[in-house]
């Protein structure tokens, strides 16, 4: 806000000399008469204490009323001519090399010692290093590029949760949801922290999902505690920061220290008052912010770590899909932006298609195990016997290790394969032509679900490497090596080219 001048402008005094349009003439004065003086508006000086010839004390002349007058006038004189001038900005004494010290490796250690949090982008990849470093097993973490219903109903089921990055829109604050009691859900106390915040209200709600032996122990020592205090211990749990930090470099912790500080600088600096939520326009350089959207028994939950309480945003009945009750809620989001903001990013949760391919290629080889059983029992040179009840990697042509699967398959041999106990009809095939379509049936299924694990597998190691690239820090590198440039008079050679190329 522009502050008000404190300036007035001065008017002219009216003239003196007949027919002026700004005063009166004055008619008492002769033509000959001396023009008026008019004195400046500054104020004369006071005139000189007069003392007596024989006051020579200091002590009268200090008593003197005019004396003390004077002293004051003297005083408010000095402070108008001088005024009182802003303290002068600190001074820091800056080491010589601090540039190379903020661009040097980071300690080994050094990340454990931070206290703090860094930002996170939002990509799959991340998400999935993270979630199997915090020892949840058989998700994935997929990145959607359309809300519609078609993206959604082709995600792999289950679908545990929804996270949405948005760029944070002040609202006016949520109203408590009654039934939020059922639902694990933290708020955020700290900065940075809202993209594992919101990855946590998913999986500690999750259903059917297997969480590491360090999870289990925190959602047992963490249900009972209210959200303030649920986030507050995920902020300072020691190991889940450690995780979340796992991308950092020293560029982004020299970063987040520098914001944190200029918050708390600003803070100090703000007045003490309340402070009224209202819908604001997000700014350029506005922060971005995760918020999770997760189904919790039958009902479907806006979890956002900067409201007070989670918000239950619909019903969802058995045979429908939950998604489709969260997709208004984040088309509404979106639509409260401008055409040019539009700075928007959704990921899924869901089971990962490993583990179905896997469960899909063992119930395949078991199916087949038991036709060739069968096949051996009406033929015995044909098919295969299996006395022990089990098939292993031995008794078929792939590795099962290469697939994730055990060295040995239990194979149930008293339970007859669905051909055997269908009727034949006459002049129909037989047994054994059914069976052996059935087999060259699931010989090709199995080539499929084959060639889908390894693609989705590569792509599993490519995401692995990809965030491995980002734990690499080669900023030290690159600094060090401009240095060297420098030195052997490289970067003058270039630029000196550059200016006759551009003279």
């Amino acid at each position: 806000m522009a502050r008000a001048s404190t300036n007035t402008r001065t008017s002219a005094a009216p003239s003196s000399r007949p027919g002026s349009r700004s005063g009166k003439p004055d008619t008492n004065l002769e033509d000959d008469a001396p023009p008026t003086v008019r004195r400046s508006g500054r104020a004369r000086r006071p005139p000189a204490i007069q003392l007596g010839e024989n006051s020579n004390s200091k002590d009268e002349i200090k008593s003197s009323p005019t004396f003390a007058k004077s002293v004051q006038k003297s005083t408010a004189d000095e402070q108008r001519r001088n005024p009182k001038r802003k303290a002068a900005p600190e001074v820091f004494d800056l080491p010589d090399d601090l540039l190379d010290k903020a661009l040097a490796p980071m300690e080994p250690n050094e990340l454990d010692k931070w206290k703090a949090w860094v930002e996170l982008e939002s990509d799959p990849a991340f998400f999935n290093v993270i979630l199997k470093d915090l020892g949840v097993k058989d998700v994935k973490m997929q990145e959607l590029f359309s809300v519609d219903e078609g993206s959604l109903s082709i995600l792999p089921k289950p679908v545990h949760g929804l996270i949405f990055l948005y760029q944070y829109l002040e609202e006016d604050a949520q109203e408590p949801t009654e039934n939020g009691e059922k639902v694990w859900f933290a708020n955020q106390t700290t900065d940075n922290a809202c993209a594992t915040l919101a990855l946590f209200n998913i999986i500690m709600n999750a259903q059917d999902i297997e969480l590491g032996d360090r999870l289990k122990a925190f959602k047992d020592s963490s249900s009972s505690l209210l959200p303030p205090l649920r986030g507050n211990l995920l902020c300072n749990t020691t190991w889940i920061r450690k995780v979340h930090n796992q991308f950092a470099r020293r560029l982004d912790l020299l970063n987040a220290d520098l914001v944190l500080a200029q918050e708390a600088k600003e803070a100090t600096k703000r007045k003490a008052r309340p402070a009224k939520r209202q819908k604001t326009k997000p700014s350029t350089d506005a922060a971005f912010h995760f918020i999770a959207y997760v189904p919790v028994g039958d009902e479907v939950y806006q979890l956002d770590g900067l409201e007070k309480a989670p918000a239950c945003i619909g019903k969802v009945d058995a045979d429908s899909d939950w998604t489709a009750i969260a997709r208004p809620f984040i088309e509404s989001r979106m639509l409260q932006y401008e055409s040019e903001q539009l700075s928007f990013n959704l990921l899924a949760l869901c089971r990962s298609p490993l583990h179905q391919l896997r469960e899909e290629l063992v119930a395949s080889i078991t199916e087949l195990a038991q036709i060739d059983h069968a096949t051996h029992k009406i033929d015995p040179s044909l098919g295969r016997s299996f006395p022990e009840g089990s098939i292993s990697s031995r008794d078929d042509d792939l590795c099962f290790a290469d697939f994730g699967l055990p060295d040995t398959l239990p194979i149930d041999l008293d339970a007859k394969h669905t051909l055997e106990t269908q009727p034949l009809e006459a002049g129909g095939a037989t047994l054994m032509q059914k069976l052996e379509a059935r087999r060259e049936e699931l010989e090709t299924e199995q080539a499929r679900l084959k060639a889908e694990y390894r693609a989705e597998a590569a792509m599993v190691e490519d995401d692995a490497r990809r965030a491995n690239g980002r734990k690499k820090d080669y900023t030290p590198f690159i600094h060090r090596w401009v240095q060297r440039l420098a030195e052997q008079g490289a970067l003058q050679q270039i630029a000196e080219e550059v200016a006759v190329q551009q003279g």
